[in-house]
């Protein structure tokens, strides 16, 4: 599980956060919660944290839930969008060679450490539309 600055920075956001709310409540069994002032992780068995509403907790979504959150027909449509998307700036050059081109936002997939930060990209992606930049989600 990711617990990295850089997801706790890309799980802080309300569109994300909305998005997991409309997880089934049999998959947000076991989430892993972060309190923000401190970065302490919380695995929770339940639904929800009740605490005082000065404390801050953001849900760090697992890869599976994640996945649950783009439905498409079948694993391989799926698995097929996702591959065109994080490889949407792959060109062919000269003799079928490939190469990324490391212009525009979408070089920033090669920037994630973990597949949760991959998997939510894609999920902003496909939900809103938004893009992560290093910093925050763009439209």
């Amino acid at each position: 599980m990711d617990t990295t600055e850089t997801y706790i920075k890309m799980c802080d956001n309300d569109d994300v956060q909305s998005l997991l709310e409309l997880l089934a409540l049999e998959d947000k069994q076991g989430s892993t919660f972060i309190k923000a002032d401190d970065h302490n992780v919380i695995v929770w068995a339940a639904n929800m944290i009740t605490a005082p509403p000065a404390i801050k907790f953001i849900r760090l979504p697992h890869q599976d839930q994640l996945q649950k959150l783009v439905e498409y027909p079948s694993v391989f449509d799926a698995l097929s969008k996702f591959v065109r998307t994080i490889f949407s700036e792959l060109e062919t050059t000269g003799e079928g060679n490939h190469q990324l081109e490391m212009q525009g936002i979408y070089s920033q997939y090669i920037n994630f450490t973990s597949r949760e930060q991959l998997e939510l990209a894609f999920v902003m992606k496909e939900k809103y539309g938004k893009v992560w930049n290093g910093e925050k989600w763009l439209s």
